[in-house]
């Protein structure tokens, strides 16, 4: 749960309940993560995102997620 931030306040009224924004994010990914060993570990999967505010339509996103990182 949020708080919404209307970019389009100045042209377009919304109603005082449209302020609440519930989101949900879920990430599901493989990692290479080598066990007892220093080094890169590299990561790739899929990000999803679902949102909702009142009075409009519930909005999904799909995107990639690409990781990397040194394990010391």
């Amino acid at each position: 749960m949020g708080i919404n931030n209307w970019k389009d306040i100045k042209t377009v009224g919304h109603k005082l309940e449209e302020i609440l924004l519930f989101n949900a994010s879920m990430t599901q990914s493989i990692n290479y993560n080598p066990f007892d060993q220093t080094g890169l570990v590299f990561g790739l999967g899929i990000m999803e995102d679902l949102h909702y505010v009142i009075y409009h339509d519930i909005s999904f996103n799909l995107g990639i997620s690409l990781n990397c990182a040194w394990k010391f």
